[in-house]
């Protein structure tokens, strides 16, 4: 064992070195935060974006109801219904990572 007295000065010279780490890090945050910052706004945009992700395929239902096919017929209203179909099919899979989004969005925000 070591005798009391070079405990302390071991002791002591932890906290210094503690005090010292301490110091090094406060300054190197300081110093990498405005190089950081635009990876900060980059995050936040893909943030956003993920929050906007679930409606982009309602924008797509509303695009189809207004695009207009010139070259059908009235005769070809199967073909019609195809495209509707497939939009359709499309709307409720948008639907279905909207829900599963929220669900998630709210599991997270309780764990946290």
């Amino acid at each position: 064992m070591h005798p009391k007295r070079e405990l302390n000065q071991l002791a002591a010279h932890k906290a210094v070195l503690r005090r010292s780490i301490r110091h090094q890090r406060l300054g190197f945050a300081a110093a990498v935060d405005p190089i950081l910052q635009p990876l900060r706004w980059f995050d936040r945009a893909r943030a956003s974006l993920r929050r906007v992700a679930p409606f982009a395929p309602l924008a797509f239902i509303v695009f189809g109801f207004f695009k207009r096919r010139r070259s059908a017929s009235p005769s070809r209203s199967g073909g019609r219904l195809f495209h509707w179909g497939r939009v359709l099919r499309f709307a409720t899979r948008g639907l279905g990572i909207l829900i599963a989004t929220r669900k998630a969005t709210q599991a997270n925000q309780s764990v946290g």
